[in-house]
Order: C-alpha cells, then structure tokens, then sequence
C-alpha cells in the first residue's frame, strides 16, 4: 500500500477542493440557488443609483378619476377613439396602447381604427397566454383584424416574473410561428430590429433585459384620460411626445411588484412599460450576463483565493477573502452602473466565504496529524536527561495532544539550558554562530572578550571578533564571515590581539540530523603565558647556544692566551668587550622577558618628558661621538597611558640604534606630535647608511636586527628593536621603519592619546 508524505495529501486535496468548489459555483448557478439574494443586490443598486428620465414620455393612465368621470371599464370604442383623437391632436411622436382590445362590435371597432389614421403611428399591444388551448404551446390574444390592419405596428407587452413575484427583467423579443414578435417598447422607442424565425410551434424568448428602473411610482409625468377628453390639456403638452396609454386604477389589476415596490406599493404596468421605454432611449440597456459568462467570473475570486491560501498563512488568507468578496460586489455594481451589465455576484461571494474555512480545516488537520506523528516519535526516543514522561493513554485526542506538545517543549527548554550552562561552565571563551555569522549563544568569557576588542557589550555577530584577533606572522589567519558557508573548515589557527594576547582558536561545524550545515562552534582559548613561555624558552636556548655561546668562547680563548704568555695590555681590552657584549645580552634579554610577561602598570606619561630624559641619558655617548641629538617637541604636555620606565628605554634604545649608525657630524632628530585623530606620534630620524628592504621584513624580530656585514662590529644585540616592538604593541600602539640604502632611517611611534589624564587601566 502506498502511502503519501503529508505535503502531496495536503496538495490532492488542495486540488479536490478546488474542484468541489468549481463544481458548486457552477451547479449554485444552473440552479438559480442564489437568485434570491442576488435580486436583493440588484433591487438595492438599482433603488440607489440615478437615471436618466427622457422628458419625452409621457404616460396617459386611466385612472380611478376617468372611470368616475367616464364610466366603468371596458370603455365603448367610440370612447377609445375619442381619446385617440385628442391625444393626436397635440401632434406627438408615437403612440402606444397598453390596453387589451379583443375583437368586438365590428362598427365600433371600424371608428377607432378610423381614429389612427392620425399623423402619430400607433401601436398595438399581443399578449401570449402560456399554455395555449387544445394542446398548443401558446395561444396570440391580438386585437380585431380591423384594428390591426390599421396600426402601425403589433408589440407584445408580456412580463416575466422573478421567483419573488418581481418584474425586474423582460424578454425584448419572442419568437414563434415563423414571426419574431418585438416588445412594443422597442417599437415606441424606434428599436426594433425586424428578424424573422423557423416556423416552430414553440415560443422562444429571445433578448433578456433588465428594466432599468428610473424611480418608484409615479416617476414619469402622467394626464388623465378624463383630462384629455374634456379637453383640459394644452395640445402643446403632447407635442412630439412618446405617449403611452394604459390603466392605472386600482381595480383593474394591471399593477406588479417591482425592485420599488416596498410596503406593499405595486407599479401599475403601463409605467413599467414607461421604465423600459426610457431605458431604451436614453441607451442605458441593460444586459444579463450568459451563464457562462457568469461561471468563469465567479471561479476567479475561487481560483486566486485558493492559490493563496496553499502558499499564505491563514491570517493572510482572511482578509484576502475579505478583499475578493468585497471586489466581486463591487465588480458587479460596477458593472451593473457603468457597464449595463448584470452578472450576478451572490454564487461568488458565498462559494470564496464558504472555501476559506474548508481549505484552513484541512490545512490544520493535516498539520495536526502530522505533528501528533512527530510528537509521538520523539517522544519514543530517549531523552539525554532521563526526565519523567507524562502518562498520557487515557487522555482523549487533544489532551494527548496537547501532552506530547508540552513534553517537547519542556524537553527543548531543558536541554537548551543544560547546553547554555555547560558552555557557561567551559574554560574558554566558547560561542556558537549560525551559517550566517550570527551569534546564537555565548558564554561571558566570550562576552567579555568581545568587550575588551571591539568595545561591544552585546556579542551579535562573530565577524568582527575574529577580524580582531591578528593573525601572527607565518600563522594562518582566522576564516572571515561567511566564509565557512561555501569553503572547507580550518581545523584550528591562532589569533594574536592588538595588546600581544594569543588565543588558539578551534572551529566545529554543526550539522543538522538532515545533513546541512547550520552553523560553527568557536572556542578561543587563551594561551598568551604558554606561547610566550614557550617562546621564551625558545629565546633562552637560542641565547645559550648561539649568543652567549660566541662571546663566552672568545673570552675562554683569550685567558689561554695569556696562560701562555700573551701580554696582558692587549688581553684584557679584548676580555673586557667580550664581558661587556655577554653583560649587554643578558641585560637586553631580560628586559625583553619582562615587557613580554610582566603587566604593564598604565599611568599618566608625558610622552614629551619621556624623549628628554631618553636624549639625556644618551648625551654623553653621542657627545663622545660627535652626534647631534634634537628633540622636537611642543611646549605643553602629549599625554599617554603607559609605564614610564618602559618607553623610556623604549626610546633609549631607538636613539641608541641611530646612534649606531651614524658618523661624526651628523644629527638625529626626535619629534613628537599630538594628532587630531586621537593619536600621539613619534619620530627618530637618523642620516646613517640607511636599511635595506629585506632586512627591513625582519627588522622588530629577535636577533632580527644584528648588525650584519660592515656594521657587524658595532656591538648590537639583536634584541633591541624586538624590545621596542613589545612595548609599542602592550601599549595599544604600533612602530614602523621607513628607510632606504644611502637615505636614513625613520622609526615611526604611534600611540593612543590620552585626552583625560586622570582615566588609565592595567594591561
């Protein structure tokens, strides 16, 4: 038995939906299911919105007060012809009888056929009457064969009638017996259009209209046929009038329900009749949608809704229906008001409402059975903590539900906090990032490593931690963000800070149960004290074996020497350079052992007193050499955090170094400038031979240094520009050389200003 995934039931019945739906609209439609409360809208659309009232038409009703006045219907012929008479009198246009005239007194009927031969054409009403007799599908109720030969024109006056009773649409033509009969409206209103049709016994309705109502009743300008007949009524008020004749009495039963019809208040059918005529003249016909048409407008709010909802959340999806439901109205009022087009919008609006709360049903029972699967299996696996699980075989289907839902998430919150505790717990700085470098949890170690390099209190992204941590040289750098996205993982590297602190820094990717890659964990341990044990482990036995070593041998040789005899005032000025190198070696690498390990006990310091007293303690030697040594600096103090002593010596062994180097009658220059951007700048600028560029690669390295080559006798160490690079580097700054062969050399200090002395902090 095959079994579907959640997501493929979820899209078949996503199409069953969608094909019960389509299938409801159309039956609803077939059906009429929803004419009611479709002619409800149009009754008020059509209340509600204005017409156009030709001032041609004009109705002539035969009212209560000509039947007083006159007598009782039916009037005599003679009578009918008197009120023709007087009504052409006034010259108007056409002339229409909405009034039944069966055949009668041949004599009579001859006068009012006598009465048309007026200058305005007059038309006679046919009305069918369905079923007709003796089987027939129709019988023709028309008038007198005299009077038909006398009229302008026959047109049938037939009402159809809504479910409700209401007269809201009429057929303009019907057709049978091998004629088309057009609705006198059409012909009053010169819109008929002459056809023809196959001789079928049959009555087939043809045209459907919807009558335009232009107001209630009483709308249109009406005369009594009393009026008329005493002759109360200026001719010029019929001139070239569209003039229809009917009653309106109350007896007479010629009224009908209409979308105005309220409390009972009924239209007599000549001004309907009146109401189709107007539309008819001023083109405001209005058509009725062909069903098909009506279907496939009223499946696209369907379709567009549930295309939707398979791809939007339910809160999205709600006011969309909101949204389709009220444009469907809205279409059809447009439609019906700028258009003269009806389609009816009732199937649409209720089959969208009615799809919305069946397809979220679905939706969530799926989902709910789903989850209750999920629920269920990791419930069944074992749980790293060994928590008690609930008993829930006797819970009815939501409590079990709702059971499973808070065993997960108590299980997730549980062991979520067991993590976070346990790299709170871990030694080193630990931080777990997504793919995207965003930080996903952090211990404080890591938060306060964040706090002393990028100055953040909240550690957001990993990015700009490890852009921090400087790469030493010769060691691969840390991977940049996103790099891990796309590239392999570094097992581990090393980082080194701005102040000289070294970290080991480990990369674990985390993948998911599915395989993909969803983030790193970084642990940064600090092993500053064991490198640079290490190092200096490394340095002691370099010292020993090399540095040391040469001198010491050259002193051993020289005492044989003068064991055998050599004389002594050429022996001991030798002894004494040897012992004094071994002194100044052993002296520098202390020194340089302590600036790496020792805490730099940050104070205020005058940078500019810290040049003076460097050039005064080196005065003597460069006045023994005939050296010159400047100091350029401002009157008023250049503040910095540091330790005096160190950049003192800092400074002594930079101008001892251009001691070194230059000749008798040359000058070093030591500057110091406060900059704008937060910063205090040194310089000490010799004339000497100058540095070649790759020793300049090497140059703040240990033993990096040494003179080499013409200056190997000048008596350097190879520690002293290691030293001043220790020092600049504890204290937040930076030194550089800038030199060439044969121009001299610029030694370059950069340190951070300290704009409020009395703010300082240990390193």
């Amino acid at each position: 038995m095959i079994r579907l995934s959640s997501g493929a039931r979820l899209w078949i019945e996503w199409w069953l939906v969608l094909l019960v739906a389509a299938a409801a609209v159309a039956t609803t439609i077939a059906m009429a299911g929803t004419e009611r409360l479709d002619n409800a809208i149009h009754d008020l659309i059509v209340r509600v919105e204005p017409h156009r009232i030709d001032p041609r038409i004009l109705i002539v009703a035969i009212d209560d007060r000509s039947l007083l006045t006159e007598g009782r219907w039916p009037w005599p012929r003679t009578r009918d012809a008197a009120l023709l008479r007087a009504i052409e009198a006034g010259h108007p246009r056409a002339i229409g009888l909405d009034i039944l005239l069966p055949p009668g007194d041949p004599a009579e009927d001859r006068v009012l056929a006598a009465a048309f031969g007026g200058t305005a054409p007059v038309f006679l009403p046919v009305h069918f009457v369905v079923p007709g007799q003796n089987g027939a599908d129709f019988d023709l109720d028309l008038p007198a064969d005299v009077l038909r030969r006398a009229a302008a024109g026959l047109g049938q006056v037939n009402l159809t009638f809504d479910a409700d009773g209401n007269v809201r649409h009429v057929f303009l033509n019907y057709a049978g017996r091998g004629r088309v009969w057009p609705h006198m409206a059409s012909l009053l209103a010169a819109d008929a259009t002459p056809a023809t049709a196959p001789r079928t016994p049959h009555l087939e309705p043809r045209d459907p209209v919807m009558i335009a109502y232009a107001g209630p009743q009483g709308t249109f300008p009406t005369l009594s046929a009393s009026s008329l007949l005493r002759g109360d009524v200026p001719p010029e008020l019929l001139r070239d009038r569209v003039v229809i004749v009917g009653a309106t009495a109350a007896g007479l039963g010629d009224a009908y329900a209409t979308p105005f019809s309220t409390d009972a208040a009924l239209m007599p059918g000549v001004e309907i009749q009146a109401n189709l005529i107007n539309m008819l003249m001023t083109g405001e016909r209005t058509t009725i949608a062909p069903p098909v048409l009506i279907v496939l407008v009223s499946l696209v709010p369907l379709l567009l809704l549930h295309l939707a909802m398979r791809a939007w959340s339910p809160r999205r999806g709600l006011p969309l229906a909101l949204v389709l439901i009220g444009a469907m109205g809205a279409a059809s009022t447009g439609l019906l008001v700028f258009g003269h087009v009806w389609l009816p919008p009732v199937t649409a609006m209720a089959c969208t409402a009615a799809i919305y709360p069946v397809w979220m049903w679905r939706r969530l029972t799926v989902v709910s059975a789903y989850m209750t699967v999920e629920l269920e299996k990791l419930d069944s696996e074992r749980d790293p903590l060994e928590r008690p699980r609930p008993d829930l075989s006797r819970a009815d289907f939501v409590d079990h539900q709702m059971g499973l839902l808070r065993s997960a998430i108590d299980r997730e919150r549980d062991l979520r906090r067991f993590l976070k505790d346990r790299v709170a717990q871990m030694p080193d700085a630990v931080i777990v990032a997504d793919a995207d470098g965003k930080v996903v949890l952090a211990n404080h170690r890591a938060e306060r490593l964040a706090h002393d390099l990028i100055g953040t209190a909240t550690l957001d992204r990993v990015g700009p931690l490890l852009l921090a941590l400087v790469p030493p040289t010769g060691q691969p750098g840390p991977p940049l963000p996103g790099v891990w996205q796309d590239t392999a993982f570094p097992c581990g590297c090393q980082g080194e800070t701005a102040d000289g602190r070294i970290f080991d820094i480990h990369f674990e990717p985390q993948y998911s149960e599915a395989g993909t890659r969803l983030g790193l964990v970084i642990r940064m341990a600090d092993m500053t004290v064991a490198t640079r044990l290490q190092r200096q482990r490394e340095d002691v036995l370099q010292l020993l074996s090399h540095d040391l070593r040469s001198p010491s041998a050259s002193i051993m040789a020289l005492i044989d020497m003068a064991e055998k005899g050599a004389p002594v005032g050429t022996t001991l000025p030798k002894l004494r350079a040897h012992a004094e190198r071994t002194l100044a070696i052993a002296d520098d690498f202390v020194h340089l052992a302590r600036a790496e390990l020792k805490p730099v006990d940050l104070q205020p310091v005058d940078l500019v007193d810290v040049v003076h007293i460097a050039a005064d303690t080196l005065w003597p030697r460069a006045a023994q050499a005939h050296v010159a040594i400047a100091v350029d600096a401002p009157h008023e103090e250049v503040w910095v955090s540091g330790e005096a002593a160190m950049l003192v010596r800092l400074f002594v062994n930079l101008i001892d170094n251009a001691l070194k180097f230059s000749k008798a009658g040359q000058r070093i220059v030591v500057t110091v400038r406060a900059q704008p951007a937060d910063l205090a700048t040194c310089q000490v600028i010799d004339q000497g031979p100058g540095i070649a560029p790759d020793r300049l690669r090497t140059l703040f390295e240990k033993f990096g240094s040494a003179p080499a080559g013409p200056f190997r006798n000048l008596g350097g160490t190879g520690l002293g520009l290691a030293f001043v690079h220790t020092v600049a580097t504890r204290h937040r700054g930076r030194i550089a050389c800038h030199s060439a062969p044969g121009e001299g050399a610029t030694f370059t200090l950069e340190l951070p200003l300290l704009r409020d002395p009395d703010q300082c902090s240990a390193v």
